[in-house]
């Protein structure tokens, strides 16, 4: 964590008044250091007989979060109950990320991949399973759209690029369901997708997720948005890319 750190300081005349007093360098300066710092971690929560999702308490004893090293664990999962593990069908959900600009095809598949084992690893289903789709609205084009601000001088700035991508997982559990579909799942997804971006080095300025479809009733890459709208349950979601196939269970 923070703190001081000190040092004598003497002038080699023996006497201090023979040194001016101007130079002399300071006895005392804050230091910070991670040394001994560790994330902590409560034990899971117990399932509740809905199949919603477990939770934990995760935190950096005695400090800021930014000391403890690596990245910060989970705080929420779905339901390990094995009647809660059925499957509940195919969901998708549409992911919108705010990337820097420039962005390089390189850079957007990576974001595609580590959006896909994000969704993977939270979901604790097989990325053969997982398809991520670049989708277009009317305000984009090829489904990135330049984000601009003002500075305080009121001259416009751009502040990124927006991508929307449609994210459709095949055979989903009850549990996972539940998951998504609650306000920590959200927030572990976020977590998780940071996570697996930042290890490809990929910067996220924002990032949000809709709400999870079956996809016989959402919106398809092919067909949204529908109408010039956007997706239903759509939110401001990061995550660009290049398409990636559809899974296939045989790919398992």
């Amino acid at each position: 964590g923070a703190g001081t750190r000190s040092r004598s300081v003497s002038c080699s005349l023996g006497d201090a008044s023979g040194c001016p007093s101007a130079e002399r360098p300071a006895e005392v300066e804050s230091c910070s250091s991670s040394a001994g710092c560790a994330w902590k971690v409560s034990s899971w929560s117990t399932c509740d007989g809905t199949c919603g999702p477990r939770s934990r308490n995760v935190f950096c004893p005695g400090v800021a979060e930014a000391y403890c090293p690596g990245a910060k664990p989970s705080s929420a999962e779905a339901c390990d109950d094995v009647a809660c593990e059925d499957a509940a069908g195919d969901v998708s959900f549409v992911l919108t990320l705010v990337l820097p600009e420039p962005r390089s095809q390189d850079a957007l598949d990576a974001t595609i991949e580590g959006a896909r084992v994000a969704v993977g690893d939270v979901l604790s289903i097989a990325l053969s399973f997982v398809s991520i789709t670049i989708v277009e609205s009317s305000a984009a084009v090829g489904g990135r759209r330049r984000l601009e601000g003002k500075s305080p001088q009121g001259r416009q700035l751009a502040i990124g690029v927006e991508v929307n991508a449609l994210v459709e997982v095949v055979g989903v559990s009850r549990s996972g369901l539940k998951l998504l579909r609650s306000p920590a799942g959200v927030l572990e997804l976020d977590r998780s997708l940071r996570v697996e971006l930042a290890a490809r080095g990929v910067t996220v300025l924002s990032s949000s997720v809709g709400e999870a479809y079956d996809p016989a009733v959402a919106p398809s890459a092919s067909s949204w948005p529908p109408g010039g709208t956007a997706a239903p349950g759509s939110a401001t979601t990061t995550a660009p890319g290049s398409a990636v196939e559809s899974p296939s269970r045989s790919g398992a």
